[in-house]
């Protein structure tokens, strides 16, 4: 990730293009990514201009000599008022690309004798090996912009503080943009010579800090983190190393062991000698997102004296069940061994293809040696499931199972307990199906409720490798196609040809034999089309 939130952007100044139709302004900056050896990336940038609207403005993402161009923005997109984000799709890149080189060229005589200003913001780059965030996922979600003036471009440097000169923290405007400038004339001990800002911080909270950095020359380094603004001084910091051109660096800092009102983000400038330029300084929390799971089941320990909503297929159909000591339980007495499922207890559920869940349960049987099948599946005809065999003692286990939908997952699918397979006694209690829930924007139920029109959802995860679940709505029964096409227009893939009933549906698409790109999902219904777009990358 690089730059920060809209009142910091970076910002390349004095695009000072030739009034009469002289020559072309072109700015450009080279960011540092370690892409691990990843072949494909996605970059996206969020851009914004000053006095450049109705400019012809072309924008260029550069890596390795892997180059993707946009057309000419001719100020469609570029405009004063906020950001437009910008998408570089980049296939087949080097393996040993290093850096991600952005550049805008203004054309000629566009802009007037005083020129103007590009500012970006929020550089992301994305590779299926580290999902933006150094391997773990998607990028982090990050809270509110805690700093004020990250960009130095207020009246007065104010709320910056420094501890040398007169107190006030030195900057200078160079091309229409400022930015803190020192040069520490005697390297001394750390800390004796520091920039910082009184922040907020919450101890055990993860942060990061963004800010551009570069020095008169190679060589020299500085000090950056967050840490507490009075004694004990404790802090989480990291060494930088500089160069005289300018970088954009991101630290992950973690709170441990400080965290108060009164803490401060900090740069310790005084280890070494020389000039440290800083600008457009950023800090954000990390928030940890929703994983859009809960618990599935209703009634799994059993104290409810109706037992519903579980269900058997032995008996008269109602579920055996125990109190003892105030605790009530399910327990069968399975005296003839038959086939798979001939005695079962189960739950319906909604189950989604290609998510996996967690099934845990307590069980018991009157002696070692006997087993049970438990795990999910279909409610109906062709009954495909994802089950695990269990072998119970004696004593009161805890069992955690985990199970993937792999090729089913309907509303009318269940949690299921086998329990024919053997003879004896079997006591199970306290279950739990933890997993993925469906959503929607009103947060109602999308299987159960009835869409008022054709609705085609955005494919997750996106970018994927080499799954991904496709979501979609019709309004009432009707034959439905979903087809995938790439970019030429050809189609590769038909995974829905039928009459469907209204309400919502998920299909999971497996790319495993075709190549990483962009490609296109069409659901068709009646005289209605919707046609989205998703990205493959392996």
């Amino acid at each position: 990730d690089g730059g920060v939130d809209g009142s910091g952007a970076m910002r390349w100044g004095g695009t000072n293009a030739d009034g009469d139709g002289g020559r072309a302004y072109i700015v450009e900056r080279a960011f540092p990514v370690n892409f691990d050896g990843a072949t494909d990336a996605i970059v996206s940038i969020a851009v914004r201009s000053e006095s450049l609207v109705g400019t012809n403005v072309s924008a260029l993402s550069n890596i390795g000599g892997n180059v993707v161009n946009k057309a000419s923005l001719n100020g469609e997109g570029l405009t004063d008022s906020e950001f437009t984000v910008f998408t570089f799709e980049h296939m087949g890149i080097s393996a040993e690309a290093n850096a991600v080189l952005i550049q805008f060229n203004v054309a000629a005589g566009a802009v007037a004798d005083n020129g103007g200003t590009i500012l970006i913001d929020n550089l992301t780059v994305i590779t299926p090996d580290d999902g933006g965030d150094g391997g773990d996922g998607d990028p982090p979600t990050l809270g509110d912009e805690l700093l004020t003036n990250g960009d130095f471009e207020g009246e007065t440097t104010a709320p910056w503080f420094t501890n040398f000169g007169d107190g006030t923290a030195p900057s200078q405007t160079d091309g229409g943009n400022t930015f803190f400038i020192a040069d520490v004339e005697t390297a001394g001990d750390a800390f004796a010579v520091n920039l910082s800002q009184v922040v907020p911080i919450e101890q055990g909270e993860t942060y990061i800090l963004t800010f551009d950095a570069s020095s008169a020359g190679d060589g020299r380094s500085i000090v950056a983190g967050i840490g507490l603004n009075e004694a004990p001084f404790n802090s989480a910091t990291q060494n930088v190393d500089l160069t005289s051109m300018s970088q954009t660096f991101t630290l992950e800092l973690t709170a441990e062991g400080f965290g108060i009102p009164n803490s401060r983000v900090l740069f310790d400038l005084g280890a070494d000698t020389g000039i440290v330029v800083i600008d457009n300084v950023s800090l954000r929390q990390v928030i940890e997102e929703d994983t859009n799971e809960e618990e599935l089941l209703t009634n799994g320990d059993f104290q409810d004296a109706s037992t519903a909503p579980w269900f058997v297929n032995f008996g008269d159909g109602t579920v055996p069940t125990q109190t003892d000591g105030g605790n009530t339980f399910f327990i069968a007495d399975v005296e003839t061994a038959g086939d798979a499922f001939a005695v079962n207890l189960s739950q319906v559920v909604p189950i989604i293809q290609g998510e996996t869940y967690t099934l845990t349960f307590d069980a018991v049987s009157a002696g070692d040696g006997r087993s049970i099948v438990a795990g999910i599946g279909l409610n109906e005809a062709p009954f495909t499931a994802a089950t695990q065999t269990v072998d119970l003692t004696s004593t009161l286990d805890t069992y955690t199972l985990e199970l993937t939908a792999s090729d089913f997952g309907i509303p009318n699918s269940r949690v299921l307990f086998d329990l024919g397979a053997d003879t004896g006694v079997v006591v199970i209690d306290n279950v739990s199906l933890v997993g993925a829930v469906a959503t929607s924007n009103d947060d109602e139920d999308v299987f159960t409720e009835i869409p008022s029109e054709i609705t085609l959802d955005q494919n997750y995860p996106n970018p994927f490798n080499p799954t991904t679940n496709i979501r979609y709505s019709i309004p009432s029964s009707g034959r439905v196609t979903l087809e995938i096409f790439n970019i030429q227009g050809q189609r590769i893939s038909q995974l829905v040809n039928g009459v469907q009933a209204s309400g919502s549906h998920i299909v999971t698409f497996n790319a495993s034999n075709i190549a990483s790109g962009v490609y296109l999902y069409r659901l068709r219904f009646g005289n209605s089309v919707q046609v989205r777009k998703m990205l493959l990358l392996k």
